[in-house]
C-alpha cells in the first residue's frame, strides 16, 4: 500500500516492504535535488552526462535514495520498480556483434538508470518547497538573460565558466541565459511554468497560498527573451491544452463542451492572425507563422533534424523486426538506414538540410523516441507506453498537459539525462501533488509544514 498523507493512522510501508516513519517537513536534500534540476546546465565540476547537462541532480537523488533507505524512509512503488528495471535492461541490451558507439552508449543508456533516481525522489517534494525554489531560479535565469542582452562582453566573461558553450545574445536566435542555446533556455522555462502551475494547485487545494503572479510573468518574459521556437511553440500548445482540459478553480482534469468551444474559438482566432501577419523577426513566432502559412517549408528549417531523426528511429524499429539494434547503435546504423529509406526524397529535403543530415545522424540522435525505438525495439515501445499511461491514469492535476509536455520533450533534441523531464514524471506519484479524493478530510489540508 502506498503511503498517503491523510492515512496517518496507518504505519506507512512501501511496495517493497520497506517500512517508513512519517515525516511532514520537506527534505532539505530534496530541495537541493530540485534546485540542481532547475539549473540543469550549470557545471560545477567535470561531471556532465551528456556533455551539456549536469548530472548533479541525479547523483544527489541517488544519494537521497541511499540515505532514506538507511533511515527506513524510502518509499518504492510499482512504478518506480518498473522504471528502474527498464533502465537497467537498457544498460545490458547491447548488440553481440560489437557494432556500437561506446560514447553514445554510455551517454544515453546509462542516463536512464542515473536519472530514474530523480523520478523516485520526486515523491518527497512539497508544493511550498517547489514554489520556494522556483522563486529563486526563475529570477536568476531572468537576470542572466538580461545580462546577455545588455552587456554581452561581461556575460561572456562570467557565464561560460560554469555553462560551457553559452552564447549570450545573438539577435534573431534570442538569448541563452544559463543554457548553452536559446532553445534550451526557452523550453526549460516551459517546465518552470508547468511546475509552478502544479505546485500552486497543490498548495491551494491544501489550504496554502497560490504561486505569486510575478513568478508567472518572469517565466513568460524569459520565454519571450529566448525567442526560441521550442519554447514559444511549446508554451502555446501547453496553454491551449491547459485551457481546454483543466478546471482552473479545482485543478481537476476535465473536458467539457464549454471548454472545447472556448478553446476552439481561441485556436481559430490565433490561426486567423497567423495566416495574415508577416514575419516578425522573432524566431519562435516566425516558425508558428510558417507552420500556418506554408507548413511544407518547415522541412527546410531546423525542425527537419527532429523530423528525420524520429523517422529514422521508427524505420529502425521495423527494420530490426521490433527487436531493436541494441544500445549505442543509432549513430552507427542510423545513417545507413536513412540512406536506404529514401527519407530525404520523401520529405523533399534541400540545400544545407539535405547535405548536413547524415553528419547529424552520425553525431547524436536529436530526440529520445528514436533512441528507444531504434535501439531497444519493442522494449522501448513498452517503456514509453508504460510511463505515459501511468501519468494519464494518475490523480495528478493537469495530467493531460503534463503528458503533452513530456511527449514534446522526447520528440526534441533534449538528452535522456534532462533532469526536469524525470522530475515532472515523478510528481504524478507524489501524494502532495495529487488531487484530494472525496474521502480525504478537508480539514487536514492546511497541515503541510513549509
Amino acid at each position: 500500500m502506498t503511503y498517503s498523507p491523510h492515512m496517518s493512522h496507518l504505519p506507512p510501508r512501501g511496495r517493497l516492504g520497506v517500512s517508513v516513519q512519517r515525516h511532514d517537513s520537506p527534505s532539505t536534500l530534496m530541495g537541493l535535488v530540485l534546485l540542481a534540476a532547475l539549473l540543469p546546465y550549470i557545471q560545477l565540476g567535470p561531471i556532465g552526462l551528456p556533455t551539456e547537462v549536469q548530472a548533479w541532480s541525479a547523483l544527489l537523488a541517488w544519494s537521497g535514495m541511499f540515505i532514506f533507505l538507511i533511515q527506513q524512509r524510502l518509499l518504492i512503488n510499482r512504478f518506480h520498480v518498473v522504471l528502474l528495471a527498464f533502465s537497467f535492461v537498457f544498460i545490458v541490451y547491447i548488440p553481440l556483434d560489437g557494432i556500437v558507439d561506446v560514447g553514445q552508449y554510455l551517454r544515453k543508456s546509462i542516463s536512464f538508470i542515473l536519472s530514474a533516481s530523480i523520478a523516485v525522489m520526486a515523491r518527497y517534494l512539497y508544493p511550498t518547497q517547489t514554489l520556494r525554489m522556483l522563486k529563486i531560479a526563475a529570477p536568476l535565469w531572468l537576470i542572466f538573460a538580461l545580462l546577455g542582452q545588455a552587456a554581452p562582453g561581461l556575460y561572456q566573461q562570467i557565464v561560460p565558466n560554469f555553462v560551457p558553450g553559452a552564447l549570450g545574445a545573438f539577435g534573431y536566435r534570442g538569448v541563452t541565459s544559463l543554457a548553452p542555446e536559446a532553445t534550451d533556455f526557452g523550453f526549460t522555462m516551459v517546465y518552470f511554468w508547468m511546475l509552478t502551475v502544479l505546485a500552486s494547485i497543490a498548495s491551494q487545494t491544501r489550504g496554502g497560498p497560490p504561486a505569486p503572479m510575478w513568478l508567472y510573468v518572469a517565466i513568460l518574459i524569459n520565454i519571450g527573451l529566448s525567442r526560441a521556437g521550442a519554447g514559444i511553440i511549446a508554451i502555446a500548445v501547453i496553454l491551449l491544452l491547459y485551457q481546454s482540459t483543466v478546471d482552473r478553480q479545482t485543478g481537476r482534469n476535465w473536458i467539457s463542451a464549454k471548454s472545447l468551444l472556448i478553446t476552439s474559438a481561441v485556436f481559430f482566432a490565433i490561426f486567423t492572425v497567423l495566416m495574415f501577419i508577416p514575419q516578425t523577426g522573432i524566431r519562435g513566432v516566425d516558425l508558428l507563422i510558417t507552420m500556418v502559412q506554408s507548413p511544407g517549408d518547415l522541412i527546410n528549417t531546423t525542425l527537419s533534424y527532429r523530423i528525420v531523426h524520429n523517422l529514422v528511429g521508427l524505420y529502425g524499429l521495423f527494420e530490426s523486426y521490433l527487436l531493436g539494434f541494441g544500445g549505442g547503435t543509432f549513430t552507427v546504423l542510423g545513417p545507413e538506414l536513412y540512406a536506404e529509406s529514401n527519407i530525404a526524397d520523401i520529405l523533399g529535403l534541400q540545400g544545407w538540410y539535405l547535405t548536413n543530415m547524415i553528419p547529424t545522424l552520425q553525431t547524436s540522435p536529436l530526440a529520445i523516441f528514436p533512441v528507444v525505438f531504434f535501439e531497444y525495439g519493442v522494449l522501448g515501445v513498452l517503456f514509453v507506453f508504460y510511463i505515459f499511461a501511468s501519468v494519464l491514469r494518475s490523480q495528478q492535476p493537469a495530467k493531460y498537459v503534463v503528458a503533452a509536455l513530456l511527449f514534446i520533450t522526447w520528440t526534441q533534441s533534449f538528452p535522456a539525462a534532462y533532469p526536469l523531464f524525470w522530475l515532472l514524471l515523478g510528481l504524478h506519484k507524489n501524494p502532495h501533488f495529487s488531487l484530494p479524493t472525496n474521502s480525504e478530510n478537508l480539514g487536514q489540508r492546511g497541515q503541510e509544514i513549509s
